[in-house]
């Protein structure tokens, strides 16, 4: 006898149902302001003053300025009795600002800063000082400008070099002029890192005690070498240290 087997499939019937694919809910950005006022008042007559205004959000720029103020009119009483003038005051104007590029940032600020104080640690068992004699007055204004670099890889070579001046004088006439110049360079190799620093100072000061000038030129080269568990910097600075009348040469090994 011959048997014959005939396949016959069983239909079955699946209804596929849609699944709503998942959202991302990005984070709420916070809320900035553009200005900030504070101000305030305590003992010994003492009043704070602080204000501020800051560009919003921007893909290209950003900066602002910011003022203080807090000083304090009052006496103390020293150890003879004597009630010498102590008061005092610090003011601040502080501008700042960026300019963001593709692969860059410009950046710079000034300041401007007042500094008010009385000398009254001052021994009046022999001589007796009015308040314009330990009246102290401080004046620095600071500028500084730079471009530092904001590569998204470790392909590129990634610096920051900025100048700064400041300016420093007092009310018995004496000043001080300095000038600084800074460059950080570092780049990666395969899995090590390589780069220097390099500063350039100088300094030009006016006193009754000090007129004497000084330059200082520092060179820092280095590399980083870093393992699974480990990571080293070797490096060498270089410094020639100049004044008015001598100069000296300093290395130092760095690690």
């Amino acid at each position: 006898m011959t048997y014959s087997i005939y396949p016959k499939q069983i239909p079955v019937n699946f209804d596929v149902i849609p699944i709503q694919p998942a959202k991302m809910v990005s984070e709420p950005i916070s809320k900035l302001y553009s200005t900030y006022i504070k101000a305030g008042a305590g003992n010994y007559n003492t009043l704070l003053g602080e204000a501020g205004v800051n560009m919003l959000r921007s893909k290209n720029y950003s900066g602002g300025f910011f003022i203080k103020h807090l000083s304090s009119a009052c006496k103390i009483k020293l150890a003879n009795g004597i009630k010498s003038p102590a008061s005092y005051s610090d003011n601040k104007v502080d501008l700042f600002g960026k300019k963001f590029y593709e692969h860059s940032t410009l950046f710079g600020d000034a300041t401007y800063e007042r500094n008010v104080v009385h000398n009254y640690g001052t021994n009046f068992s022999d001589t007796i000082f009015d308040k314009k004699q330990i009246f102290r007055q401080y004046n620095t204004v600071t500028g500084n400008t730079g471009l530092s670099s904001n590569y998204l890889d470790s392909a590129h070579l990634n610096y920051n070099t900025s100048i700064k001046y400041q300016y420093f004088e007092d009310n018995f006439k004496s000043y001080q002029n300095l000038i600084n110049i800074t460059t950080d360079l570092n780049k990666y190799y395969d899995s090590e890192v390589i780069g220097g620093n390099i500063g350039v100072s100088w300094l030009n000061k006016n006193s009754l005690i000090d007129t004497n000038n000084n330059a200082l030129v520092k060179i820092n080269p280095w590399v980083k070498l870093s393992g699974a568990q480990w990571r080293v910097k070797l490096g060498l600075s270089m410094e020639v240290d100049a004044y008015s009348d001598s100069v000296f040469y300093h290395y130092y090994p760095t690690v």
